[in-house]
């Protein structure tokens, strides 16, 4: 180094210190008021190699210092080149197990040495893994999204400027949307900041956006998917980078972005997930230590002109990922902070510095106590190492009470309260020099400025924390609570993290007791809920009818806040909504198991089920009437088939003819009343209101009737002609007639007259049945007789032989026939006289040989005829001894005996000659007896007898005798 750079350095950190303190000495600030950096040169990032490397090779030291933030995993960090300091944001806690309790402190590193400004208000909610870099163009720290106590990634957006936060979120446009594990950096070369990937809650992301002009908007390019992927500005190449991260396994690509476009660049380091990038300008490359693949690494490696190179370090930071790192452009070093092993807590809470110079650096700088009370000493201590001692020490900004001196610590008794902003320059002798700063709070006791639970409200088993924020006080600061929910117990610390197991209201107290004894109390009131279940998740109908809106209602009991309602396994048409009664009309069929799951604000969740059925709408597969067509009082069933709909149906039909009523049911029957043509109509109704129908035509024919069934001749006998006639009328012609019941030898046939001749005698009783086209069948029963046939069994004169004078009978004996018969006797003798009797009494009164002949009639015109042969001799005279022996009055009475025949001989011979009956022979026919009617042949007018020669027509003159001799 030249004498005049030895000469100049000094004068100008001298020049530096007095104008501090005339600043320090006339800006008394009130109690904890937030430090003030306002005015402050921004410093620009070098943008090349130095072009004097330093001598010694880079190595991790183990930077120790008095008071660094709390371990933490994922925090938030970067270099604020407006204000000269690194700030770190949030971050996982990990003291209740996994990530939570979450951080919302805010602290500040410069000159090797942590500040907390975490009293700062407002201020982001705790968070972890939020994006955060510098952005140039604004001038300040730019903060986006991370995640918080809730399921759903934070899109908030904040600046860090001046030592002071401001949510900007409501001027900075459309937000990116909510995400995690987001990759930030400032692109110098375009002027904006670059956001890209991270996960949103359902997956990771590979979008790219830029923050311009205080606004957010989405970039035309992307990366693979990732989160968790460092990334940082390459000011000597003029690109972004980021290295990594993790998407279902951790990836090892590198990736550049310049005027608005990613390039893959080689690979080198190991897949990994969360490690630390920084660009190092001191010595010109990308410098990545860390990250997680299963187990967490320690490896460093450097990127220079696209090639990774492992730097082989002597001493290196435990294995880890998670951390902060960034260039302290202000120290001219990387900075490493915290992390963990990707596993879980703990964390750590190391600083480590990468650097290869032997050159002054601050170790530490810091006041004990701090915060202290008024009235009591407080000691300022600062080491420092490197460079070329002896040191030299200004200090600035100390409270009244405290005067600056060249010592490395100093003691003194504040006299007024305050937050004073303290700030240490040590000088070697080479010129070198480096600052410190540090904020001493002086109060007049320690003073509970909040006590909050967050979240205010859970629900059992979710964790709280609980802070009690303080300002003033000396420490140690001892914190006991009281009134704490079932399973939380009280411990000595600002924050405690809290999971109650009894719900309940709780009035919580927290007495905060400093190193002097001086005391303060605040409470707050803690709401614990029972965990939220559904207790009901109904739809207002199912099943329901397609393209008809159904209503799910969820019930819930419990829980914490408004509940965000989703739901899943919805039919097409139905959109899940963010409401505790979704209406929804479903375009598709079928059976859907649907879940709403139900999340409060404490991001605890209560499901409910249920199976949502959609039935197409009713159809009408068939409307039958069977038969289609029926006579009067017939029976017809009436038949409606339903597809789809939802049951049970209402049925009707209109339309129907008298004698049928519609009933609600889909079968049933009835018998019409009244003949007609009918169009009907069926309908079936859905308990849902929807209607299917059809049509369908019932023929109702006049009532069938038999008008006239009878024999066409009777009496009847065995082996005559026997004819039925039936006659019909309405129905549906043509009709179909049987008969049954019909004697032997007689056979069913389809008319309506039948002719038969009966081979046995009996009574019967024959049913003939007419049926129609429509089904209709009617009956009618007739009960005749067929009479056994007539027989003669014998016809003769009794005696055959008698002698004239003498009497004989003639005897007819028949069997069978219809009664009353009618006998004719023909050929008589003389003096015998015919009647209508079986036994005739004859006494010829002339001898001779006579052949007479019987003709027999019965009811049924059935006819006999036989002759039988009757000889009358004539008595012989003769002399017999004896007439001398007869006594005198028998030849009297012989005497009187011939004149008496001779008197009858002379009468008939008188009336013989007056014309009188002359007999014949049996063999010539004879007119004077009538022969009963034959059998008659059936046609379809009637009975036409057929006429006989024998028979005496109606009317008819007398029949001659024959002339004589013929």
């Amino acid at each position: 180094m030249s004498s005049a750079s030895s000469t100049i350095l000094p004068a100008a950190a001298l020049l530096i210190a007095l104008l501090l303190l005339v600043v320090s000495a006339s800006s008394a600030q009130a109690l904890h008021a937030p430090p003030s950096f306002e005015g402050a040169t921004p410093q620009s990032l070098p943008q090349a190699p130095p072009t004097n490397p330093h001598p010694v090779a880079p190595n991790w030291v183990a930077h120790s210092t008095k008071v660094s933030p709390p371990a933490v995993a994922w925090p938030s960090m970067t270099y604020d080149a407006a204000d000269g300091y690194v700030v770190l944001f949030g971050g996982c806690l990990g003291t209740s197990g996994g990530c939570a309790p979450l951080s919302d402190q805010t602290w500040v590193y410069q000159g090797g040495v942590w500040a907390n400004l975490s009293e700062l208000q407002p201020h982001p909610s705790a968070r972890y893994a939020a994006g955060m870099t510098f952005d140039s163009a604004g001038g300040y720290v730019l903060l986006y999204g991370g995640q918080g106590y809730a399921s759903t990634p934070l899109n908030d957006t904040w600046k860090f400027s001046a030592g002071h936060w401001a949510n900007i979120t409501s001027t900075a446009g459309t937000a990116p949307g909510g995400r995690r594990g987001a990759t930030l950096f400032n692109d110098t070369a375009d002027g904006y900041t670059v956001m890209c990937c991270g996960w949103d809650g359902n997956g990771n992301l590979g979008d790219t956006w830029k923050f311009s002009g205080g606004v957010w908007s989405s970039l035309a390019t992307s990366v693979p998917v990732r989160n968790g992927a460092p990334g940082t500005w390459d000011g000597f190449s003029g690109h972004g980078l980021l290295f990594g991260g993790g998407d279902f396994g951790a990836l090892g690509d590198t990736q550049a972005y310049a005027a608005g476009s990613w390039t893959t660049l080689s690979s080198g380091p190991p897949a990994g997930q969360g490690a630390g990038l920084a660009y190092d300008p001191a010595y010109g490359y990308d410098l990545l230590f860390g990250g997680v693949n299963s187990v967490p690494s320690s490896q460093t490696w450097s990127l220079s002109g696209g090639t990774w190179t492992q730097q082989i370090p002597s001493t290196s930071p435990t294995a880890r990922c998670c951390g902060g790192e960034v260039f302290d452009a202000h120290d001219g070093y990387v900075l490493l902070f915290g992390g963990g092993d990707g596993n879980g807590p703990p964390y750590y809470n190391d600083t480590w510095i990468w650097t290869g110079t032997n050159g002054l650096m601050l170790n530490s700088f810091y006041a004990s106590p701090d915060p202290m009370d008024l009235g009591g000493t407080t000691t300022v201590s600062v080491t420092a190492s490197g460079g070329a001692p002896a040191y030299t020490y200004a200090y600035a900004g100390l409270p009244p009470g405290c005067a600056s001196a060249n010592a490395p610590s100093l003691t003194c008794t504040p006299t007024s309260v305050g937050n004073f902003l303290v700030k240490v320059w040590v000088n070697d002798t080479a010129g070198n020099s480096v600052q410190g700063i540090l904020d001493l709070g002086v109060s007049t006791g320690p003073s509970i400025t909040s006590f909050t639970a967050t979240p205010a409200a859970v629900d059992v088993t979710v964790p709280t924390t609980l802070y009690a924020a303080i300002s003033g006080g000396a420490s140690p600061i001892t914190f006991v609570y009281t009134g704490l929910p079932g399973s939380c117990t009280s411990t000595n610390a600002p924050a405690i993290v809290c999971a109650p197991s009894l719900p309940g209201t709780y009035q919580v107290q927290v007495d905060a007791t400093d190193s002097f004894g001086k005391y303060a109390s605040a409470t707050l009131t803690l709401t614990v809920s029972p965990l939220p279940r559904v207790t009901s998740f109904l739809a207002s109908t199912n099943p329901q009818d397609q393209g008809l809106s159904v209503t799910l209602s969820t019930s819930v009991l419990g829980g914490t806040g408004t509940f965000q309602y989703s739901y899943v396994g919805l039919p097409a048409g139905c959109s899940t909504s963010n409401t505790a009664t979704l209406s929804c009309t479903s375009v598709v069929t079928g059976t859907f198991p649907v879940e709403v799951n139900a999340t409060d604000a404490v991001a605890r969740s209560a499901f409910g089920f249920l199976n949502l059925t959609v039935a197409p709408d009713p159809t009408m597969v068939s409307f039958v009437v069977a038969p289609s067509s029926v006579d009067v009082g017939g029976t017809v069933v009436l038949s409606l088939t339903v597809s789809g709909g939802v049951t049970p149906f209402a049925y009707s039909v209109s339309g129907l003819p008298p004698g049928c009523i519609s009933q609600n049911l889909s079968t049933f029957s009835c018998a019409p009343t009244s003949a007609g043509t009918y169009l009907l109509q069926g309908s079936a109704t859905d308990i849902r209101a929807e209607q299917a129908a059809a049509t369908a035509t019932l023929v109702v024919h006049p009532a069938l009737l038999i008008t006239s069934f009878g024999v066409v001749h009777q009496p009847l006998d065995q082996g005559q002609a026997l004819g039925l006639r039936v006659t019909a009328a309405g129905g549906a012609p043509p009709y179909t007639i049987s008969y049954a019941g019909l004697p032997a030898g007689c056979a069913s046939v389809n008319s309506s007259s039948l002719t038969c001749i009966p081979s046995l005698a009996g009574t019967y009783g024959v049913t003939v049945t007419v049926s129609d086209r429509a089904g209709g069948s009617v009956s009618s029963l007739l009960n005749f007789t067929v009479a056994s046939a007539l027989q003669l069994e014998s016809f003769a004169a009794n005696p055959s032989t008698i002698v004239l004078g003498g009497s004989t009978t003639l005897e007819v004996l028949t069997h069978g026939g219809t009664d009353p018969l009618t006998i004719t006797f023909v050929g008589l003798p003389p003096g015998c006289l015919p009647q209508n009797a079986s036994q005739l009494p004859c006494t010829p009164t002339a001898a001779g040989t006579y052949t007479i002949g019987l003709v027999v009639i019965d009811m049924a015109g059935e006819t006999l005829k036989a002759n039988a042969t009757l000889v009358v001799s004539a008595p012989v005279p003769f002399i017999d001894q004896t007439l001398f022996s007869v006594p005198l009055w028998g030849w009297l009475a012989l005497i009187v005996l011939l004149i008496l025949v001779g008197l009858g001989v002379l009468l008939v011979r008188r009336r013989k000659g007056q014309g009188g009956l002359a007999t014949q022979p049996f063999g010539q026919a004879s007119q004077a007896y009538v022969n009963p009617v034959p059998p008659a042949s059936i046609s379809e007018g009637g009975w036409a007898p057929d006429p006989d020669p024998m028979e005496v027509q109606p009317g008819a003159p007398p029949v001659p005798p024959p002339p004589p001799g013929a």
